[in-house]
């Protein structure tokens, strides 16, 4: 891993929208790929801490998401 940082949060919402928790960090940085399957994982890992065992997951990359 590099010493260069990069920043990731997402945002946890309800079936209706409504936002429920979010959370950001600072990250060292490997790949633009990496980077973004961190943030679905602690997305996830938000998720679950807070309750929610089924969830539905929203990302771009769709490598990643083929991947999961």
């Amino acid at each position: 891993m590099s010493n260069t940082k990069a920043t990731i949060g997402g945002a946890v919402r309800g079936a209706n929208g409504k936002w429920l928790t979010s959370f950001a960090m600072i990250i060292g940085v490997s790949d633009v790929f990496q980077i973004e399957a961190r943030a679905v994982v602690e997305g996830l890992k938000l998720a679950w801490s807070k309750g929610f065992n089924q969830v539905k997951v929203n990302c771009d990359n769709a490598m990643l998401i083929d991947t999961i």
